[in-house]
């Protein structure tokens, strides 16, 4: 197995690289690309107006994941990147609180099944899974710290 390396560009995934400097994937958070055709693809992201948020439908419209979500990617090497906005507690001091509300990124598999629940997530940033199996995220700690891990198809975080 490859190791990935991160390319770092502002706060912006470039793209992940292995250790031949082949490039593995190009990702942005404002551009998910989709390598799965239409015709493979049965669920796709809908909108549903009157709420404004995003759940995943079959072809007829029917609504297989509820549609409670901020964000839903395009399919992407088997499942979508998804995520919900949350309130966050950034500080306390004595009777004040500091909040701050974020995205909390999941992943939901082509049949509609959630790997991980944006609603309980920590991860404050994602990107889709490389045909390899792996997703690239970042994962608020208790601490308010920042750490980068590497997901697999199992849930299982790698230290990076």
């Amino acid at each position: 197995m490859n190791r990935l390396i991160v390319i770092v560009c502002s706060l912006f995934l470039v793209g992940l690289v292995n250790l031949n400097a082949q490039i593995v994937k190009k990702s942005s958070l404002l551009a998910h690309n989709s390598a799965v055709t239409k015709t493979e693809q049965k669920l796709s992201p809908k909108l549903d107006p009157k709420t404004g948020k995003w759940g995943l439908a079959t072809q007829s419209g029917t609504y297989v994941v509820p549609a409670t979500l901020d964000y839903i990617s395009n399919l992407e090497n088997g499942y979508y990147t998804v995520y919900k906005m949350r309130e966050i507690v950034l500080e306390t001091k004595g009777d004040s609180t500091i909040t701050d509300i974020r995205p909390f990124f999941g992943f939901i598999d082509a049949k509609g099944r959630y790997l991980v629940r944006p609603e309980t997530s920590r991860y404050i940033d994602a990107y889709g899974f490389t045909e390899d199996g792996y997703a690239l995220v970042t994962k608020l700690t208790s601490s308010g710290h920042r750490k980068i891990y590497v997901l697999n198809t199992s849930n299982e975080e790698l230290e990076f």
